[in-house]
């Protein structure tokens, strides 16, 4: 039980990296159960660690397979009290460039620039910093256009759906 090897520490800070919620999560990153990713950080908020502080974070890689989504880790998780306003951060994928969230067509960056200014509206208002992040991730969206990839990515995922037996477009759609 890796709480009882905590006890005693003056601090810990967790980092756990997930990108994206139940079957999102599980198809971008194969072989995570989304149930027990929620239990766990619902058992660190009840049980509250041995140690001096804790701070649970996670850090997220803005892809075009979670572009859309990405402000749905954060909610769930800040709307039951398990993470807080500054304690996500996100790293934009660069390569694979077929991957990167600069892929998407003017119009779908649009739609994306109004989710994530919506989810801060509502949920970050306060926190100058988790702003900052999410717009920093529309930056780096909007500030190159490599939607000639679209059809790579397309076929990545096809190919990935073979190998293991899922459908990008079922969780997808």
């Amino acid at each position: 039980d890796v709480l009882k090897h905590w006890e005693g520490f003056k601090s810990v800070e967790l980092m756990a990296s997930v990108d994206g919620t139940g079957r999102r999560g599980e198809l971008i990153r194969a072989g995570m159960d989304w149930d027990t990713m929620q239990e766990n950080a619902r058992r660190l908020k009840k049980e509250k660690p041995p140690v001096g502080t804790f701070r649970f974070m996670v850090t997220a890689t803005l892809s075009a397979m979670n572009v859309f989504h990405l402000p749905e880790i954060q909610r769930g998780w800040m709307d039951e009290g398990l993470l807080g306003a500054d304690d996500l951060f996100i790293n934009p994928l660069v390569t694979p460039e077929p991957y990167s969230a600069q892929i998407l067509p003017a119009r779908e960056k649009e739609q994306v620039a109004a989710i994530y200014r919506q989810f801060i509206r509502s949920h970050l208002s306060h926190s100058p910093a988790a702003r900052k992040r999410y717009e920093s991730a529309l930056n780096y969206i909007g500030e190159a256009d490599k939607s000639h990839l679209l059809p790579s990515f397309v076929q990545a995922m096809n190919k990935l759906d073979q190998i293991r037996s899922e459908n990008f477009v079922d969780v997808f759609p």
